[in-house]
């Protein structure tokens, strides 16, 4: 597992531009290359995005497994329950934004 701090750095050694924190979100490129959309899985615990993925394949006599897992810990100040993710060209692309901050911003609240 990788965690990153706020410069989008971490001990991973990241300067990396797979790795992309800033004001906005925080996006992960993953190189998913040989898998489709139906073998992977994203999944939120905590501050942690898990990537897993799996596939079967029958080769005539047998059946290759392939499988992939990696977990990326979130800094603080990022919304990991509105995360997106998309496919495309065998890179998964996910995106964590930043929390909206609320601060100074009235409204009215509706009484049930």
């Amino acid at each position: 597992m990788c965690s990153v701090d706020d410069s989008g750095s971490g001990p991973c050694g990241w300067n990396d531009p797979n790795f992309i924190v800033d004001e906005r979100h925080v996006k992960i490129t993953v190189d998913v290359e040989g898998y489709s959309k139906k073998h992977i899985k994203v999944t939120t615990r905590g501050n942690t995005i898990d990537v897993n993925a799996h596939k079967e394949e029958d080769k005539k006599d047998e059946v290759v497994t392939k499988n992939f897992n990696t977990s990326y810990d979130i800094p603080p100040g990022y919304d990991i329950l509105n995360i997106s993710a998309r496919l495309n060209d065998g890179k998964l692309v996910i995106v964590v934004p930043v929390e909206r901050k609320h601060d100074g911003v009235s409204r009215n609240v509706e009484i049930h």
